[in-house]
């Protein structure tokens, strides 16, 4: 699923779909979210998250919204307004969002207007609050265009071949606050909330921002992007 984006002449608002290799416009029910691109994106279960994001111009935004996705009901769109609108995210783009289980999002960095973030927040479907985490640990620095990802250790697994208790949330590269990309690496324990940065080995990546990213299982893919020079096409 794709939901809006820039097209090179301003933000969009449609959603669409890819399905057998065709892409289709889907036409959800409930009010739509304004046109924006730059914004966080994860799936939970059968629902698309979507956070913040730029407007056009100057505006950035910092609302929450789920698409459900149902055989028989079919797609709709709802804007979530936390209990406490004061304990939320402020507006930001080029931040992350990854889905942690069933109910859960953590959302991290971005761009929050003149200033980058390296908070981490966690959201729960579950009565739909925000909570600022602050976790031990050596945090990355402020980043937004940042690659994020969830990995699972296979001895975390349980007998059915699911980490769901245990796994990293990672963070990659990125542009720091002197728009210069960055290629360092950080992980966030979900058991012991807590930041660290291990030590890289192998064919490390050159430093690197708005890259796509996928997390699959143990390991993280990262492809493409943009480095200090201009855009890449690495894997």
């Amino acid at each position: 699923m794709l939901f809006g984006g820039f097209d090179g002449g301003g933000v969009r608002k449609d959603t669409l779909v890819l399905c057998d290799g065709t892409w289709s416009a889907l036409e959800p029910s409930g009010s739509h979210p304004a046109p924006r691109a730059l914004h966080a994106s994860c799936t939970v279960r059968n629902r698309v998250v979507i956070h913040g994001g730029w407007g056009g111009g100057t505006r950035l935004l910092a609302d929450l919204w789920i698409l459900s996705i149902d055989v028989s009901a079919g797609f709709r769109w709802r804007h979530v307004v936390p209990p406490d609108e004061h304990l939320m995210p402020s507006a930001r783009q080029g931040h992350s969002a990854i889905a942690c289980g069933d109910s859960e999002v953590l959302l991290f960095g971005g761009d929050t207007g003149g200033m980058l973030s390296n908070e981490l927040w966690s959201w729960q479907s579950h009565g739909g609050r925000w909570a600022q985490l602050q976790p031990s640990g050596e945090a990355p620095s402020p980043r937004t265009a940042h690659v994020a990802g969830l990995l699972h250790p296979s001895d975390l697994a349980d007998k059915r071949g699911c980490a769901l208790h245990g796994g990293f949330l990672v963070i990659y590269g990125g542009r720091d606050p002197k728009d210069r990309c960055l290629a360092d690496v950080f992980l966030f324990s979900l058991v012991e909330n807590c930041w660290s940065a291990p030590q890289l080995a192998g064919d490390v990546p050159r430093p690197v921002c708005s890259a796509a990213s996928c997390g699959l299982g143990e390991c993280l893919l990262v492809d493409g992007g943009r480095d200090d020079d201009g855009w890449v096409g690495h894997l």
